[in-house]
């Protein structure tokens, strides 16, 4: 009877155990996408591009990207679309929102300024970034 009593709290120790371990890899993956390097859509990223298209794609793909610049027209073709120029790249990127954005998005302006998240996708005619989020509206200081 007692060696079934130590079985039993052993195979209780170990599945507790290992239940807080799996818990603890869950928050450790949560906190380093939280804490993935933002980068910034700048003059740095067209000269990467400019030099080496196969590089800047392993270094740029699929990471985080801040956009600034003014808003210089909206479309809605696959879902809710800003299109940005950044002056630093003296180019046009494409935010791509989520469906469930587009009130957000509905509420901003031709011109306005405004910074933009979202994850780079690829750069053909322009740079294209998707699962975009408003970060800024500086829509008080353009006016």
């Amino acid at each position: 009877m007692k060696t079934k009593l130590q079985i039993s709290l052993t195979v209780i120790f170990i599945s507790m155990l290992l239940i807080s371990c799996v818990n603890s890899g869950k928050k450790n993956s949560e906190q380093s996408k939280a804490n993935e390097p933002v980068y910034e859509l700048d003059e740095t990223f067209l000269k990467d591009y400019r030099s080496n298209q196969v590089g800047a794609d392993n270094k740029y793909k699929n990471k985080l990207f801040r956009i600034k610049g003014n808003i210089t027209e909206f479309s809605n073709s696959g879902g809710p679309t800003v299109h940005v120029y950044v002056p630093e790249v003296d180019g046009t990127a494409l935010c791509h929102f989520a469906e469930s954005k587009s009130n957000e998005v509905g509420k901003l302006q031709g011109g306005q300024k405004v910074v933009i998240e979202g994850v780079f996708t690829d750069m053909i005619t322009s740079v294209n970034f998707q699962d975009c989020v408003i970060k800024e509206d500086k829509s008080a200081e353009s006016n």
